[in-house]
């Protein structure tokens, strides 16, 4: 009888351990160091053989400061034409390029489609402060490279967004009107 109750006050000491041990396993409060990941979308190279306009991120910088929503930052690229409800460029905007509506463009942001599922256009409302997230955009006119079908007829728009600046830093900025 008293072998049997010391082997099994062992074998719950055994299983108490195991478990304590799987619990350090999945601790939330470790901290573990992870490797830097790289998403990628598809952009077209220098030497392409269709039309490509890229816009660097100082100049989106700049635009995001005018309040005006993206699609006028991008129809300063030959091709694009934007216009908006309101007539101000602000609120719901609307674009085309090469005369293809806004179903028929491909908007990705990260290789992540933006286009609505439902009616594969983009809502261009409100978004006007995404310029100052973004590292770079590159318009394609016509199908070029896309990897995602057909809502690249009329061209392809590749949002990538800005990486994370290892310094510390702020900006204050004022308006009135």
């Amino acid at each position: 009888m008293k072998r049997l109750i010391l082997e099994t006050a062992a074998l719950a000491c055994a299983v108490s351990m195991n478990a304590q041990n799987k619990a350090a396993l999945y601790d939330s409060t470790q901290v573990e160091a992870l490797q830097e990941i790289v998403v990628k979308g598809v952009r077209a190279q220098k030497n392409a053989p269709f039309a490509v306009a890229n816009i660097k991120k100082q100049e989106l910088n700049a635009f995001s400061k005018t309040g005006k929503e993206l699609p006028f930052l991008f129809s300063q690229t030959p091709g694009v034409v934007a216009w908006s409800e309101n007539g101000l460029g602000t609120g719901t905007t609307y674009m085309r390029i090469r005369g293809a509506g806004d179903s028929r463009i491909n908007v990705t942001i990260d290789g992540v489609p933006l286009n609505s599922p439902e009616d594969q256009c983009v809502f261009w409302a409100n978004m006007n402060s995404y310029g100052s997230l973004l590292g770079s955009v590159q318009i394609q006119r016509g199908v070029g490279s896309s990897t995602n079908g057909d809502g690249a007829f009329g061209g392809t728009i590749t949002l990538s967004s800005a990486t994370p600046s290892q310094k510390a830093g702020g900006e204050v900025s004022a308006s009135y009107g």
